[in-house]
């Protein structure tokens, strides 16, 4: 007569088997993260080219970070369909007047697959690393963004790690560019370009403001007063009471 097996048999398979379903997923997560960064590395290559294309026409390059040449990319979607990183162009330091250095930042976008990789950065030799640059205007720090508007101003929140402008709120990990006019509200992990925010702008870039939801990977333009939470919010002039996801 066969004997079945015991239940301490049962719970040593099933114990194999939950381990090797995790070193799959391990991997399986790990190649998707190669993917993303590889797409990222080409698009960043493709923007060069396009800088540079820029350059022998103009003599020059950008002097903004807020223009690009024609037909950049500047958010990569990873292989499972969801924006991975966004691209930012920087353009020389001040001291550079003559307008011939500038870099591309690809930083990656929170609560995605790519959320705990390193931001890159390529110089216009095509030259990757994973700090700035020295001849691009960004302020290095926990959030690498555009050149500092002052260097110790008023803070009475938690406003640690490169804020450069007032902060009343939550401002941990952000920083605040000359013309945007503070934080009064949950501003972790942001960039605030224009406007502030008293809102909740976790995780955002903000050129126009937000009293509204604007967490999550929000890109906001104009205004939000409204649920703009991981969405592209209004054009370079408009004004949302109500922003839908893409």
């Amino acid at each position: 007569m066969k004997k079945g097996f015991s239940l301490i048999e049962l719970m040593i398979v099933v114990a194999i088997l939950g381990i090797l379903a995790k070193i799959a997923i391990s991997l399986y997560f790990n190649q998707i993260q190669r993917s993303n960064k590889s797409m990222v590395v080409q698009t960043l290559q493709q923007n060069i080219a396009r800088m540079e294309n820029y350059y022998s026409k103009n003599g020059q390059y950008l002097q903004s970070g807020n223009l690009w040449p024609g037909n950049v990319i500047t958010s990569v979607v990873g292989v499972n369909g969801a924006p991975v990183y966004s691209i930012t162009f920087y353009p020389s330091t001040a001291s550079s007047a003559n307008a011939q250095a500038y870099c591309l930042m690809a930083a990656p976008v929170g609560n995605v697959t790519q959320s705990d990789q390193v931001t890159l950065y390529m110089d216009r030799y095509g030259n990757i690393s994973t700090t700035a640059p020295s001849n691009c205007s960004i302020v290095t720090g926990t959030n690498l963004v555009c050149q500092a508007g002052g260097t110790s101003p008023p803070c009475s929140g938690n406003c640690s790690n490169g804020v450069y402008s007032a902060c009343s709120g939550n401002c941990s990990n952000v920083t605040i560019c000359a013309g945007g006019t503070g934080c009064s509200g949950n501003c972790n992990d942001s960039i605030i370009y224009g406007g502030g925010c008293s809102g909740n702008c976790n995780n955002s870039i903000v050129y126009g403001g937000c009293s509204g939801n604007c967490k999550q990977g929000s890109i906001v333009y104009g205004g939000c007063t409204g649920n703009c939470q991981g969405s592209t919010c209004c054009d370079s002039s408009g004004n949302c009471s109500s922003c839908k996801k893409k």
